[in-house]
């Protein structure tokens, strides 16, 4: 398949001329189309401003030192005056303010503290409005979903967890035993083999209140309905070895019993003492459990893991050497959120190289590298990785938290390192190329040059209809090449449509 249409060389050249414009370049890649978000966490995709509108709604107050929603009677909460109804919050604009600053980054530069130590403050200070309405998940998808719906994304793979602490509660019923077969079989008996059915009625629930909010079902379909939803289960790497082996217990089987759920992952701050301690560790029991207990004929459970989240100056330089190699050689991880730390790695080369011909996928996150680690511009690998031709996709990691978006990480980077239009138009295809989707890809190969057979005599821009029938039957077959041949209808019909600003008419 050809990119050379003259349509797709006039946005290129203008895409060349204007990529140092930021409001031209939003409105080009705001209508661009951008495939899919994989690196996205729901609780950190809602901006402060939802969870303020919530609280109100849910009647609980906001305590003002740090800039935490609490319930309003619960005790040890400072002073009187410090704990205010969220109707005195959203009535008072400099109260309202200050809410959405310890909420967010927003203003960071403000207030005496790190990125890294507001980002992660601000899941505890927003927690209590899913402890006193779990569902309130549901409208977090929505959301995330409509957000992306605005921006043409097409399938996000959103980063969850739904054991609401079960797993920690049934680990603390049983022993640790470096025997895991007979601690799987502990955890699985003392109620974690039910938990993992409570959370897949859990996610049933608030997708369908997603639903609700979104209108999905009525006619015309709502646009933010078109967007394919995906999960992929975290376990928290900070904890006990018994308690991290139940969390990731949990996922692995939450995969295994939900077709939404289609990979597993580690998250919580890499840099932090047990996680660094335990990493090996915690490599080895996501082995362990890919293949422990796996039904007969099924594929092993799919690994996205956040690895590399590190930097020079954020751990002693020894943790820097193998964080990504062992993912990969170890847990078996076949995409990697994050991989800053790639250029501190043993033999980056060798690497590079390892991750280009498995096709292992690196989940770039620009803003969140910024603001978490300080590495950003000529310090970010991501032009390392381009030039290596390892596959890379760009993502938000937490877009309310961090006050972004994925149009805005597009401009991020095509400004940032002088992208062209080519390879913004890659890192989009990439991003439902290497999804967690089922079957198999619409592409010979990740070049984008040729379609697989037997779509291969199939035109961008066609209608369903008009190819073949064996094609057809292809893609309804085959999910993940049904996304991407509506990436490709949504491109013909992007380059044949679009009128940039400041353009010839």
């Amino acid at each position: 398949m050809a990119d050379d249409t003259s349509e797709a060389a006039h946005l290129a050249q203008w895409f060349r001329t204007h990529r140092h414009r930021p409001p031209l370049l939003r409105d080009f890649l705001q209508a661009m189309p951008k495939g899919a978000d994989l690196h996205t966490h729901l609780i950190g995709a809602v901006y402060a401003e939802s969870y303020l509108a919530w609280a109100r709604e849910q009647g609980l107050c906001a305590q003002l030192n740090p800039g935490k929603i609490v319930q309003c009677t619960a005790p040890g909460r400072g002073s009187a005056s410090s704990v205010v109804p969220m109707d005195s919050v959203m009535s008072t604009s400099s109260l309202y303010r200050k809410m959405i600053d310890a909420l967010s980054v927003r203003n960071l530069e403000k207030y005496r503290t790190t990125g890294r130590e507001q980002f992660f403050a601000t899941f505890n200070r927003f927690g209590a409005v899913y402890r006193d309405q779990p569902l309130r998940k549901g409208d977090a998808l929505a959301e995330l979903v409509r957000r992306a719906a605005s921006q043409n994304v097409q399938h996000v793979e959103v980063i969850i967890n739904d054991s609401h602490g079960r797993a920690d509660s049934i680990a603390s019923t049983v022993s640790y035993t470096k025997d895991w077969s007979t601690l799987r079989s502990r955890l699985l008996d003392a109620g974690l083999r039910s938990a993992v059915q409570q959370g897949r009625t859990f996610l049933t629930q608030a997708e369908q209140r997603a639903d609700s909010l979104l209108n999905c079902g009525t006619s015309p379909t709502p646009t933010a309905c078109t967007v394919t939803r995906r999960y992929r289960m975290y376990a928290v790497r900070v904890g006990s070895p018994l308690q991290v082996f139940a969390r990731l217990l949990y996922a692995v089987e939450r995969a295994r019993a939900d077709s939404r759920v289609e990979a597993v992952d580690l998250v919580a701050p890499e840099d932090h003492r047990i996680a660094l301690r335990d990493y090996d560790l915690h490599m080895r029991m996501l082995r362990f459990l890919q293949t422990a207990g796996a039904p007969p004929q099924q594929d092993s459970v799919a690994v996205g893991l956040h690895a590399g989240e590190l930097t020079l100056g954020s751990v002693p330089p020894q943790h820097l050497h193998d964080h990504v190699w062992t993912a990969i050689r170890v847990a078996g991880a076949q995409r990697i959120g994050h991989g800053v730390d790639v250029g501190y790695e043993h033999d980056t080369r060798a690497l590079f190289r390892r991750m280009r011909t498995q096709d292992i996928c690196v989940e770039v996150c620009l803003t969140s590298n910024d603001v978490i680690l300080d590495v950003t511009g000529a310090s970010h690998p991501l032009p390392d990785y381009l030039a290596a031709d390892v596959p890379v996709t760009l993502a938000t990691d937490d877009e309310g938290v961090l006050r972004t978006d994925l149009t805005h990480e597009f401009v991020r980077a095509s400004r940032t390192y002088d992208l062209t239009y080519s390879t913004v138009k890659t890192l989009s295809r990439n991003s439902l190329h290497y999804s967690f989707l089922d079957g198999r890809s619409l592409w010979r190969s990740d070049a984008y040059d040729r379609y697989a057979p037997p779509c291969a005599e199939a035109q961008p821009g066609e209608e369903t209809e008009q190819i073949s029938a064996s094609c057809r039957t292809f893609l309804q077959s085959n999910p993940k090449a049904a996304a991407e041949w509506r990436l490709e209808r949504a491109f013909h019909d992007f380059e044949t449509s679009y009128r940039p600003p400041l353009s010839d008419p």
